[in-house]
């Protein structure tokens, strides 16, 4: 019987490394879907905000307020139109966004406040719906008439194959554009950085098909600063 069980546990890890060899999308999308892999927020995320928030509390008025994920973590500020104070924290979900930008005293001072996440929500298996509601949230946090500049959350790389998550993607976009109105402006990338079949651009990835690289981030402040680089 021990012979037995061994063998069928034998096969079964050969299993899954061919399965990982030949679809990496499936094990991919098992791997985001499965939210319990990292707690939230995570460490880093909360020792980011206690961070943020001293920064906060001596913050000069009439800058931009940068809050969302590692995305908008690897801008560079420097591209931007506006100086800015960066609050984005590798690993944040809209949901993350939504539960600390209240704790930050610039909201009613900042020349705007812009928001880039979602992606990690779809990541940990949240349906499009749900990162549009933290949207809101977030959005309700935010004292009126402070601008709002909302960024789409990028396309992914077409390797591994990520076509589910593709698919959220596009579908989160298009509720949060039309969740963007009044003070709010959506500040769709997809178009500067996808290829003709919708994937990032090799020229902007950073290599793990989920990260922009420099060049990336350029096309996303060039977007922001409502000047538009062109498409590599």
């Amino acid at each position: 019987m021990r012979v037995a069980l061994a063998l069928v546990y034998i096969a079964a890890l050969h299993g899954i490394v061919a399965l990982a060899l030949l679809r990496p999308d499936l094990i991919d999308a098992q791997r985001w879907r499965a939210s319990w892999l990292q707690p939230e927020p995570s460490a880093y995320g909360a020792q980011s905000h206690r961070l943020f928030r001293a920064i906060d509390a001596d913050a000069a008025p009439g800058r931009l307020l940068l809050v969302g994920d590692s995305q908008l973590q690897r801008l560079d500020t420097a591209a931007l139109d506006l100086p800015a104070y960066n609050f984005a924290a590798g690993g944040d979900t809209m949901r993350d966004v939504a539960r600390r930008i209240a704790d930050y005293r610039q909201l009613g001072e900042a020349k705007a406040v812009m928001l880039w996440a979602g992606v990690n929500d779809l990541l940990r298996g949240r349906d499009p719906e749900a990162v549009r509601a933290a949207f809101e949230q977030a959005e309700a946090a935010i004292p009126a008439p402070t601008p709002i500049r909302l960024v789409s959350i990028a396309p992914v790389g077409a390797k591994p194959p990520r076509r589910d998550l593709q698919r959220a993607i596009a579908r989160t976009n298009t509720l949060l554009a039309q969740a963007c109105r009044a003070r709010c402006r959506f500040v769709d990338v997809t178009a500067g950085l996808a290829g003709a079949d919708g994937a990032l651009r090799p020229a902007y990835d950073s290599g793990d098909g989920l990260h922009l690289n420099r060049a990336g981030g350029l096309v996303v402040a060039g977007a922001i600063n409502g000047t538009p680089v062109a498409a590599r």
